[in-house]
């Protein structure tokens, strides 16, 4: 299912799944899709606290979130601002929760220029 998440590489999801069978054979990957699962902010009970701790740290954070994410859909940003208001954001228009696979020159520069100015 995660395959329907691909925008604008639908043409590579045999390659896609060979990747994340690949990955689903290092220890400590079911449990982290678990963890990601029950500590999303879907979960808010359990994971606000945490978000609010990030949010009181003064921490600098970046958040990379495709606007066409089924996962965890965009609107959830404004949950997290709310949490944390020292994130900065990049909404990425036309792109879903696998923009790291499917836009990995966008993500990139983001993260680049990100890290410059800190």
């Amino acid at each position: 299912r995660s395959c329907a998440e691909l925008i604008y590489s639908k043409d590579k999801t045999d390659y896609y799944l060979e990747k994340f069978a690949e990955a689903i054979r290092y220890k400590g990957f079911n449990r982290c899709v678990l963890s990601s699962l029950r500590h999303t902010i879907l979960n808010r009970a359990e994971t606000i606290p945490n978000y609010e701790r990030v949010g009181k740290s003064g921490v600098p954070v970046c958040v990379i979130w495709g606007k066409d994410d089924k996962t965890m859909p965009f609107y959830q940003s404004e949950q997290m601002r709310d949490l944390v208001p020292q994130m900065t954001l990049y909404p990425l228009e036309g792109s879903g929760h696998i923009f790291l696979f499917d836009e990995p020159e966008r993500t990139r520069e983001i993260i680049k220029n990100e890290l410059k100015t800190q």
